[in-house]
C-alpha cells in the first residue's frame, strides 16, 4: 500500500473510531481516497476561517507581473495528527486496522490546520525571496515583475517546498 510507504497511513492495534474510506474520481483521471469521518465530525467544532480566493489575487497583481502557480499533491496528508487523534483516524482494510498519520480528506478541520501551516511557509517565502503570494486550497500562486528573476526563484520555491517534504503535482 502506498499511503505506508509514504508515511500517510500505519497499521495499528487499536482504534477508537472505523472510519469508512471511499473513492473519487478527480477531474486529473486520477482518485482521491475519502476517510467517512462523519462520527469525528459530529463531535468536533468547526474552525471558521476566512481563504484567500480571486478577489484577493485581483488586489495583489499589478499590471506585468509574472504568475507561476504551484499545485501541492495531496495536502492535508503533509501535516501529521497528534498521537492522541490517530485512533480517531481510523479504519479497516483486509481484516486489519490502520490510521492516518496525515490528516485525511473527509475531517471537517483538514483544511484550516493545513491553511494555518501553509501561511507560515508562506511568510518565510516571503521573506527569502521578496515575491507576492496568494494560495487557493492546495495552489501557490507566486508573482514577480521581471519574469527572469522568477524562473530563477521557481526553482528556489519547488526545492523549498521538496525539502518541506510536500509534493507538487505534475
Amino acid at each position: 500500500m502506498k499511503e505506508i510507504k509514504d508515511g500517510i497511513v500505519m497499521e495499528t492495534e487499536y482504534i477508537r473510531v472505523c472510519n469508512p474510506p471511499f473513492l473519487v474520481p478527480k477531474l486529473s483521471g486520477k482518485i482521491r481516497k475519502i476517510l467517512d469521518c462523519r462520527q469525528v465530525n459530529k463531535i468536533t467544532n468547526l474552525t471558521q476561517f476566512k481563504m484567500e480566493g480571486t478577489k484577493f489575487i485581483k488586489q495583489i497583481l499589478t499590471p506585468h507581473d509574472y504568475a507561476k502557480t504551484f499545485d501541492l499533491e495531496n495536502v492535508f496528508h503533509h501535516v501529521t495528527v497528534s498521537d492522541s487523534l490517530l485512533p480517531y483516524f481510523g479504519f479497516a482494510f483486509l481484516v486489519r486496522a490502520f490510521a492516518y498519520r496525515g490528516h485525511p480528506f473527509g475531517y471537517k478541520n483538514s483544511l484550516y490546520i493545513f491553511n494555518k501551516i501553509l501561511k507560515i511557509v508562506q511568510k518565510e517565502m516571503k521573506k527569502r525571496w521578496r515575491v507576492k503570494l496568494a494560495n487557493y486550497i492546495d495552489d501557490i500562486i507566486l508573482m514577480k515583475k521581471d519574469e527572469e528573476v522568477q524562473n530563477r526563484i521557481t526553482i528556489g520555491v519547488i526545492q523549498f517546498l521538496k525539502d518541506l517534504g510536500w509534493r507538487l503535482q505534475a
